[in-house]
């Protein structure tokens, strides 16, 4: 009887990628085979037929010297016929002549039998073939010996087992005990990456889903060196670099791409004996446009006398979602006001109403806009940005914070 396990249920308990089912094993051992081979003797014996008996000579030869005389009725054993006058006989143990005219000649057939052996030392006595519970009994009776079960077809998932397994049969029944190594089965997880806010990236070519690369870690954190990586096409999609076996594993985005803030959640994910997904959204970098109007004659956003920097207007144009958006502000007794949420891009500032006592100047700004906003969506995607606007509307200084 042969008992077959996994060698490691870990990987193939409750896995149908495994079975125990199916595995072929060959039973070898001495066997003794015997063959008879038949030869067919023709015997004649004579009857001596001679009322004085008959001489048995030395010699073929009338003159020879006569050993004996053979009674009448005697019987002889033929050795052989020397010639038509002459046979060669015995009679009690004494070997000679005599003629054959004088004897009654009868014929037998005797048959003889031998038999030889031969020993197989590696004979095949037959197979088995385990169940599901990877459980095989063989179906003949083995003499005693001693026997070499080896594994001729492994089962579902796993590896061949290459050893000889030797059973000993000594006037019992004998159980053998056999494991196989699982295979491991290699997987893919395919990641697909989009925008939290589709409606700020979409038709924006400051803001791309391509070249956004992961790092795989085997475990549920994000430590040690990567397993494999990922990086995204244009349309956020990515495959693993290499497929990887079941387990645990822990993604992390290294790389963020164009336009896009760095994702820092660790995504754990689960391949158990099939391919798997993962799903992951970047938030996409916005500006915080601080407007901070000032006295033209002081440079400080403190109004002289009964003027204000309260009050002021100011309109906001940027491209969303491929159509060109409006906003506008107002600013506080601080002559501030704040725009946010502003996808990357080129932004329109304009001053469309002066503050009480003060001159409107309409200018664009756009042309300054354009350069430092640009330069901020190439190096710092998530910025606030301050803008410094004298009376009359001119830029005269920003920072990045």
């Amino acid at each position: 009887t042969l008992n077959k396990s996994s060698a490691d249920t870990s990987v193939t308990s409750g896995n149908s990628n495994y079975s125990l089912a199916g595995a072929v094993y060959e039973i070898y051992g001495p066997r003794t085979t015997y063959s008879s081979t038949e030869s067919t003797i023709t015997k004649k014996t004579g009857t001596v037929n001679a009322t004085d008996g008959l001489r048995l000579r030395q010699t073929a030869s009338s003159s020879g010297t006569t050993l004996l005389t053979m009674p009448n009725g005697s019987e002889v054993k033929i050795l052989e016929e020397t010639s038509s006058s002459w046979y060669k006989v015995e009679y009690n143990g004494t070997t000679g002549y005599c003629s054959p005219t004088y004897l009654s000649i009868s014929t037998s057939t005797i048959t003889n039998t031998t038999t030889t052996s031969s020993t197989n030392s590696n004979y095949l006595w037959g197979t088995l073939t385990t169940d599901s519970d990877g459980k095989a009994t063989s179906s003949i009776s083995l003499p005693n010996g001693t026997y070499t079960v080896k594994e001729k077809t492994a089962p579902k998932g796993y590896e061949v087992d290459t050893s000889s397994h030797a059973v000993k049969i000594s006037g019992a029944n004998a159980t053998l005990k056999v494991t196989d190594e699982p295979k491991i089965y290699d997987y893919d997880i395919t990641l697909t990456k989009t925008s939290a806010n589709v409606t700020l990236t979409k038709g924006n070519s400051n803001y791309s889903l391509k070249g956004a690369v992961y790092n795989v870690y085997k475990g549920n954190t994000a430590s040690g060196t990567p397993v494999a990586t990922f990086t995204t096409d244009e349309n956020g999609k990515a495959n693993l670099s290499k497929k990887l076996p079941s387990g645990t594993y822990a993604v992390k985005e290294k790389t963020a791409p164009k336009g896009y803030v760095l994702d820092t959640e660790v995504h754990v994910v689960n391949i158990s004996s099939a391919n798997a997904t993962l799903n992951v959204t970047d938030d996409p970098a916005k500006i915080r446009l601080k407007v901070v109007k000032k006295d033209s004659a002081t440079g400080v956003n403190t109004p002289q006398g009964n003027a204000s920097l309260q009050g002021a207007v100011y309109t906001v144009k940027y491209k969303l979602n491929g159509s060109t958006k409006t906003v506008t502000g107002t600013t506080d007794a601080n002559g501030q006001v704040v725009f946010s949420d502003i996808p990357l891009g080129n932004v329109t500032v304009q001053e469309t109403k002066a503050p009480v006592e003060s001159v409107v100047r309409v200018v664009d700004h756009v042309s300054i806009l354009r350069v430092i906003l640009n330069f901020i969506s190439r190096t710092i995607p998530s910025s606030e940005v301050f803008f410094t606007f004298k009376g009359y509307g001119h830029v005269v200084g920003y920072e990045v914070s």
